[in-house]
């Protein structure tokens, strides 16, 4: 081999072995450096007759030349034609690395053409590799191969798909990427071809770079460094869609951060954005999610199922059921809702339903579902029916309460207990609002409406319109809710201040007799009475728990206009004509029709036609000419219900709310801060299940109440600094309370409720 380190020793080097006579006409040049490549082409083109370029035998812009034509057209040559440079016959073989063309030119004769002057550029060992298994070479039969080193080192990136890189120039097709290597060199190459995938990557020096992409995939694997990157995870346009934004330096976090317009993985934070992104931007927080999604989350569960983007809802859908009980904590039900809303699913496949029915287990049943769809919230309620009507349950009120809570809130704010200010509407209430839930009155309920009807309870509540007409005078905005009974409140006012920042203060208050909304109407033409509760009360279609949850629903949409309300006026008070009963359907409870009286639709009272002694009965009283029941029972003769009814004077017909929303003046804050502690965060129960917890103030109050799974349980002091808390009812286990002075929340505590011997016994 003989070597030259300029190109015009080269050259006269050349001049000089022409004059010799040889058998073979081609004379390879190997040579090292792109700059020294260019310079060599453009004065070699001088000492030549003719240079021939491979890509004028390409028939189209992304084939390889056609080498059966090259070899006629050498074979042609005129005698006239002594010198042919033949360019770039290296950049054909880096490519086609198995023709055949290698073995035939370098074996040439020189009969016609004499000297066929072949450069090739950075491929020492690929050439080798090919020269040696010619036998003439190895006979040591062929001319000497000249060696020239230079300077440039070259980069080219071989893929099929096109992408625009800084510094690097982007070629179409093996014909112009030919026909660049013809005229110049360049320090960075990225051809686009479709044969990319059928290369091999094997021609490498330190002057030549060859990196030889299959797939937009391989790209971004390789240069994102992802080992486990699968590439069933996307399409082809979706990783050349990727590829085409990958820069230098990227990995998968810099990449997908920037795509996302994000600083960094932030689980929540992005599937937040899922309804902002388009198809390839979900796609990509897709995988980012799959390779960085953390152990434990439910999103790691749904990884290790889902193996495609278009399966990625299906799998978040029904990858709970794969999760075992003992392994499915709140914290993942939790996550998987979330997940649910910001994926904005809103539809279950059928397969959802198939694997529910399956499962036996109520509170197991409630793990897997959400409020998302109508069905599910009619589930969670035909659960949690089944739960309280069965005994068995009765001790895991733990369990489906901080599942609920989760799963469907607005439900548990309607269950919660309130204080009214009144101790018997507060447990009435409480109690009633479970008994909606079973669709009847339990024997509670029972004997709580018995009370009512015996003791004549409603006669010692104000009249609503006193209260009214009091606000009204005070300038406060009245809005009025047709059929809104007090079971209500606490759904109302938690859907209020969760969104409002705003102080409220609960009265009850009377309406009038019969509570029908035709001697009830104590409205203003300017005020605004909104009917939706009672269009869905007496709707031929009501059915529990359906119509249930259209009022749930139609409480929330009122919520919303009370909100505006707040926002505009100073006071606003939320108050209803009369309040609905689910019982006087359910029970089929009746009662003869008194002589000289008149059972008016649709069963709750009787109008007084004709004097008489009327015997005296506790579930009516006789009021304004007309006989009123107290309690769940309707007069035989009136028709069946099939909804929620109203003219009775139950409790849930009777007592009205009258809600007061006035705006908090935050510029008065509360002089006195009050800190609490407990003495104990275990509580030793006994075998009634029966125990006291008790809890340290740093100031003086008057009242404090503590609320547990929605119950509140009313604390009694000697010198309201220390209070104790009668806990009853409750099993063994974790629990969490909320403290409230003056129906106002101050904290939260955290509790074990223990049987048997504990450390304080034993003086530990």
């Amino acid at each position: 081999m003989l070597f030259f380190t300029s190109v015009e020793d080269l050259i006269t080097s050349l001049r000089e072995e022409y004059k010799k006579g040889e058998r073979f006409a081609s004379r390879f040049i190997l040579i090292n450096g792109s700059k020294t490549w260019e310079e060599f082409l453009f004065k070699m083109k001088y000492e030549v007759d003719k240079t021939i370029k491979l890509s004028e035998f390409c028939y189209d812009q992304d084939l390889f030349p056609d080498i059966t034509l090259l070899e006629e057209k050498l074979k042609n040559e005129s005698n006239v034609t002594k010198k042919i440079l033949l360019i770039p016959v290296g950049e054909y073989l880096r490519l086609d690395s198995k023709s055949y063309f290698f073995h035939t030119i370098a074996e040439w004769p020189s009969n016609k053409v004499r000297r066929i002057y072949i450069p090739i550029l950075g491929a020492d060992d690929f050439f080798f590799n090919k020269i040696n298994n010619i036998g003439r070479y190895r006979a040591k039969e062929l001319p000497e191969i000249y060696y020239l080193s230079g300077e440039g080192e070259t980069k080219v990136i071989i893929a099929p798909f096109s992408k625009k890189i800084k510094d690097y120039q982007c070629v179409q097709g093996i014909k112009n990427y030919l026909q660049l290597w013809e005229e110049k060199s360049e320090e960075n190459i990225w051809l686009t071809t479709q044969f990319a995938p059928y290369l091999k990557a094997e021609q490498n020096n330190k002057y030549f770079h060859l990196y030889i992409f299959n797939s937009s995939y391989d790209y971004i694997k390789n240069n994102l460094k992802l080992e486990n990157l699968e590439k069933t995870w996307g399409t082809e346009k979706e990783w050349d869609w990727l590829a085409e934004n990958i820069k230098e330096d990227d990995n998968l976090d810099i990449l997908a951060a920037r795509l996302l317009k994000i600083a960094d993985y932030d689980e929540n934070l992005l599937f937040s954005l899922w309804k902002e992104f388009n198809q390839n931007e979900r796609w990509l927080l897709w995988l980012w999610n799959k390779i960085r999604s953390l152990k434990g989350t439910y999103l790691n569960y749904v990884n290790k199922i889902n193996k495609e983007f278009n399966n990625f809802y299906f799998d978040v859908v029904m990858t709970i059921f794969n999760i075992s009980k003992s392994e499915k904590s709140i914290k993942i039900i939790k996550e998987r809702k979330e997940l649910l809303k910001k994926l904005n699913v809103t539809f279950l496949p059928n397969i959802f339903w198939d694997y529910y029915n399956k499962l036996n287990d109520p509170i197991e049943k409630i793990s897997v579902l959400t409020d998302i769809t109508e069905k599910e919230k009619e589930e969670i309620i035909n659960n949690l029916r089944e739960i309280l009507l069965n005994k068995n349950y009765l001790n895991l009120k733990n369990e489906w309460y901080k599942l609920i809570e989760i799963l469907y809130p607005e439900l548990i704010w309607y269950l919660e207990q309130i204080n009214m200010g009144d101790d018997f509407a507060d447990e009435y209430f409480y109690n009633y609002k479970y008994c909606r839930i079973k669709d009847k009155a339990d024997e509670n309920l029972k004997n709580l409406i018995k009370k009512w009807a015996y003791e004549k309870i409603l006669w010692k509540y104000h009249s609503r319109y006193e209260l009214i007409e009091k606000y009204r005078k005070m300038g406060a905005k009245i809005f009025w809710i047709d059929a809104m009974g007090v079971e209500w409140i606490s759904l109302l006012i938690k859907l209020i201040e969760s969104r409002c920042d705003c102080r409220s203060e609960i009265f009850l208050a009377k309406s009038c007799l019969p509570t029908i909304t035709e001697v009830n109407q104590e409205w203003k033409d300017d005020e605004k009475v909104e009917r939706s509760l009672d269009d869905i009360a007496h709707h031929y279609t009501y059915e529990f728990p359906k119509s249930f949850i259209k009022f749930i629903n139609a409480i929330k949409e009122i919520s919303e206009n009370i909100i505006t309300l707040i926002s505009n006026y100073d006071l606003v008070v939320v108050t209803s004509d009369h309040g609905l009963t689910r019982f006087a359907g359910t029970e089929d409870i009746k009662i003869n029709i008194p002589k000289g009286s008149e059972v008016k639709p649709p069963g709750r009272f009787a109008e007084i036609v004709e004097e008489t002694n009327f015997e005296k009965n506790d579930s009516w009283i006789i009021y304004n000419n007309k006989i009123i029941l107290l309690d769940h029972s309707k007069f035989k003769t009136s028709g069946s219900i099939s909804g929620e009814v109203h003219g009775g004077a139950s409790p849930e017909e009777f007592l009205v709310p009258v809600l007061v929303f006035s705006k908090k003046d935050n510029s008065k804050k509360l002089e006195m801060k009050i800190e609490y502690q407990l003495i104990s965060d275990k509580v030793k129960l006994n075998h009634k299940n029966e125990g006291s917890l008790m809890i340290k103030l740093n100031n003086h109050v008057n009242n404090l109440e503590l609320k547990i799974l929605g119950e509140l349980i009313k604390g009694y002091t000697k010198d309201g600094y220390i209070w104790i808390f009668n806990i009853n009812n409750f099993e063994a286990g974790k629990y969490e309370g909320t403290l409230y002075v003056n129906k106002s929340k101050i904290g939260q505590l955290k509790f074990d409720l223990v049987k048997g011997i504990i450390e304080e016994d034993l003086g530990i």
